[in-house]
């Protein structure tokens, strides 16, 4: 399945076929526990995690990375690389241990909620309001809903601007803004 860019990919150089078949045979064999550790703990998701704004467009999709299901990488990347990108492709809710879950494959980055005794506590609330917002609608169809008590952003310096800004109400009628 040819890659979704609207440029064309070049054919792979002598060079780095050859440099990606040697790192192919340097590889380990596909681990069935790496696929089981990415799988674990799943809860639930939403197709392709496609993730629409308030007039209907397109915010997030891993449609596009359909190119992944193929197994084997192409010439012109690098297998290891090939093999994380495909584990990355695992998306929706973990339970990562008691009172931990993750959204993965929303955004570029994960949210976490911590149940904490006083309240729920979010971690990263990834880079756009649309996508916090799905990740929670996502937590919420499967946990109770709760008070947010803390709301912590690590960022840097490329999602500083467009990180989504939790407030101390009720996280059912949390206001996910840009800040």
């Amino acid at each position: 399945m040819p890659h979704p860019t609207p440029y064309p990919s070049l054919p792979a150089s002598a060079a780095t076929v050859s440099a990606q078949q040697r790192a192919l045979r340097e590889l380990p064999p596909d681990d069935p526990l790496e696929e089981a550790d990415a799988r674990r703990g799943f809860i639930g998701t939403i197709p392709d995690a496609e993730i629409r704004g308030a007039y209907d467009q397109l915010i997030w999709s891993l449609a596009d990375y359909r190119f992944l299901e193929e197994q084997r990488a192409p010439a012109t990347a690098h297998p290891a690389l090939w093999r994380h990108a495909r584990l990355n492709m695992v998306h929706g809710l973990f339970r990562v241990t008691e009172r931990i879950y993750q959204v993965r494959g929303f955004d570029v980055s994960n949210i976490t909620f911590i149940e904490g005794d006083s309240g729920l506590i979010v971690i990263d609330p990834l880079t756009c309001k649309e996508t916090a917002a799905a990740a929670l609608d996502l937590y919420f169809a499967h946990r109770p809903k709760r008070m947010l008590s803390r709301c912590v952003r690590f960022c840097w310096k490329a999602m500083s601007r467009c990180s989504a800004r939790c407030s101390r109400r009720s996280i059912s009628s949390m206001e996910i803004s840009m800040s």
